[in-house]
């Protein structure tokens, strides 16, 4: 009969290939972890969420979007079916993992709604110097970048220029 000691050990063992970059050896031992967590044992934890976690990774890096987004939404759900509070760092980490799948699938705002998601929860929860809101930060910056339409971006640009411009001939014209 499977055992909880099972699913822990396949995942170790997972995570060991995924780490080495084995993703057609990770991917199988993550899903054989699931199955008797769910099957067998009828259990719902957060060690079955940072599985689909991990499963949504090993897609990601495998580039089946599409199946990432699947998994980390099953991630997201978990957690916060188990969770006592929204905002904790755990959905903070789903929603960081759904807003880079989304970019990657250039579909910016919905990749900056959960970004901007992640930063409000980290916002709350770490300090100002952390890696992490740093990291959300820089890719909510990024990420907004991507969603302006690029027009925007010319308009921005050369407004200094088209005002400096407009000045110059009004000085020389003679008006103020």
């Amino acid at each position: 009969t499977p055992t909880e000691d099972m699913a822990l050990f396949l995942t170790y063992m997972a995570h060991i290939y995924a780490s080495m970059m084995k993703i057609e050896m990770s991917l199988p031992l993550y899903l054989e972890s699931v199955k008797i967590r769910e099957y067998y044992l009828d259990v719902k934890s957060l060690d079955t969420a940072i599985n689909y976690q991990s499963i949504g990774a090993v897609y990601e890096q495998s580039g089946e979007f599409d199946y990432a987004l699947h998994y980390y939404k099953k991630a997201l759900a978990l957690r916060k079916e188990l969770s006592y509070v929204e905002n904790n760092l755990l959905i903070a980490e789903s929603y960081s993992r759904l807003a880079l799948v989304y970019y990657h699938l250039e579909k910016y705002t919905i990749s900056l709604g959960y970004m901007d998601k992640t930063v409000k929860i980290r916002e709350k929860l770490l300090s100002a110097e952390h890696t992490l809101l740093e990291s959300s930060y820089y890719n909510y910056k990024l990420i907004l970048k991507k969603s302006q339409p690029k027009e925007d971006y010319f308009r921005l640009l050369w407004r200094p220029i088209y005002l400096g411009i407009e000045s110059f001939i009004r000085r020389l014209v003679g008006q103020k």
